[in-house]
């Protein structure tokens, strides 16, 4: 009978110690999951940090992009320029039906109504087939400036 009693206190003891194990590997366990997750939370506070200051950087770049080329424009119609299209006849195509077939770029959604309107000039004319350097150089514009506004609007169709 104490042989039996001893192998009982033996038998309890090893569960209390493997006991005790597990739950200091549980509670470490636990600790690192806590800790991942704060450093998880920490790092999608700073992505949405860094996402704001993108969309004012970009909110920044296209009210420039607007004022420049509002100005060249302007600049445009004062010297009594021939060029062969003027703002208001470019501002008209946007309304137009275009059944063009020029890659990825749509007529502008009741969303994109929103755009300033040499985006609307812009998107009209590659609308028609107009090469980005055709384009450049019928709204007095830089390359860089029709690839961007194209990129801006086909940016927006996807978010």
């Amino acid at each position: 009978m104490t042989g039996l009693l001893v192998i009982s206190i033996i038998a309890l003891g090893s569960t209390l110690v493997i006991l005790t194990q597990h739950r200091r590997f549980l509670e470490s366990y636990r600790q690192e999951v806590l800790q991942t997750l704060q450093e998880s939370q920490a790092v999608k506070s700073d992505l949405e940090q860094l996402l704001i200051q993108a969309v004012e950087l970009s909110d920044q770049i296209t009210a420039k992009l607007e004022s420049q080329v509002m100005d060249q424009l302007k600049n445009t119609g004062e010297k009594g320029d021939n060029s062969p299209i003027h703002p208001q006849e470019v501002s008209n195509f946007s309304d137009r039906d275009s059944d063009g077939e020029s890659g990825h770029y749509e007529l502008l959604s009741e969303a994109d109504q929103d755009l300033p309107s040499y985006y609307h000039q812009v998107l009209a004319l590659q609308q028609q087939g107009y090469a980005i350097k055709d384009i450049a150089r019928k709204l007095n514009m830089g390359r860089g400036e029709v690839s961007l506004i194209l990129n801006i609007i086909q940016k927006r169709r996807v978010v």
